[in-house]
């Protein structure tokens, strides 16, 4: 497959069936808070990197920010365009909320800048001259093909005293079983690979039809269900198990690194000061 740190195709096929519920936006300020530690964002100029179906950036668009959105798919960001124009949210409350700190809007449109099917390889030179007070990568770190080029773009779009954010899996992060199964099954065609995690309930919007155990009852024309099985005869490992950590990213993702905290902190000393840290997120000014 591909060598790229992003793929169209891959993250196009990660949304299920939901996508165009409400049920996207469930928990969207806090998994923002979370990353950014912050609801200060009115009349910010917000760059949300890898966004996904964007539930943050809707969030910061609901307080006031204007939202660059950035995926490597071309789906992501245009559904949330969609949602934005559909207004089409769970409705929500902040945590800490009080009508006199946060003043909510209406998610509008015209706030909204779409940049969809980019890699993130050298994004800094996508924007012109755009810089950006509030840069944040919420878990997508350890998807690139160069996370310390990532981060060092990341920082050349922030402006002077603005605050980057990026969450990822750390070095304690990624069991055996899930380096396993991602040696079992990378590069195996990726509808195989969608058509299982859905049937197990383990992509969004699907509902578990199937065990695992019961699919690899008939493995026959699926090569991916083969490696699965060879897995599991190989290694020791029962259908259940196998099934406990079975991610279709994970399965997908041309990259998937443990990464090292103090590495990753490294990656801002030159041009920021690290303002919060805990395994796995980074917060940091850049200088």
């Amino acid at each position: 497959m591909p060598r790229e740190s992003s793929s169209k195709n891959l993250y196009d096929l990660i949304w299920g069936v939901r996508r165009d519920t409400p049920e996207w936006s469930v928990g969207r300020f806090e998994k923002l808070h979370e990353l950014i530690g912050t609801y200060n964002l009115r009349g910010k100029k917000i760059l949300d990197v890898c966004c996904g179906m964007g539930s943050k950036a809707y969030a910061a668009l609901e307080l006031g920010a204007k939202v660059w959105a950035h995926d490597g798919s071309v789906e992501g960001p245009n559904l949330l365009k969609q949602h934005v124009e559909s207004q089409n949210a769970v409705p929500e409350n902040l945590k800490g909320w009080n009508r006199w700190r946060y003043r909510l809007s209406k998610p509008d449109a015209k706030n909204l800048t779409l940049a969809p099917g980019i890699d993130i390889t050298g994004i800094s030179n996508h924007f012109g001259d755009e810089k950006f007070d509030v840069v944040y990568m919420g878990w997508a770190l350890m998807h690139v093909e160069d996370p310390a080029r990532a981060a060092t773009d990341l920082q050349k779009l922030t402006v002077p005293g603005g605050l980057i954010a990026v969450s990822y899996f750390n070095q304690n992060s990624t069991s055996q079983i899930i380096r396993d199964i991602r040696e079992y099954t990378l590069g195996l065609p990726m509808d195989e690979a969608a058509e299982i995690t859905a049937k197990i309930g383990k992509r969004w919007g699907f509902d578990k039809s199937a065990s695992l155990r019961d699919l690899l009852e008939d493995t026959e024309g699926n090569r991916t269900l083969a490696a699965l099985k060879r897995l599991a005869e190989e290694k020791g490992y029962t259908p259940e198990e196998i099934e406990k950590d079975l991610h279709f990213e994970d399965m997908q993702t041309p990259y998937l690194y443990n990464l090292d905290d103090d590495v990753v902190a490294g990656y801002f000393e030159e041009s920021s000061k690290i303002i919060f840290r805990r395994p796995g997120l980074i917060r940091a000014r850049k200088l």
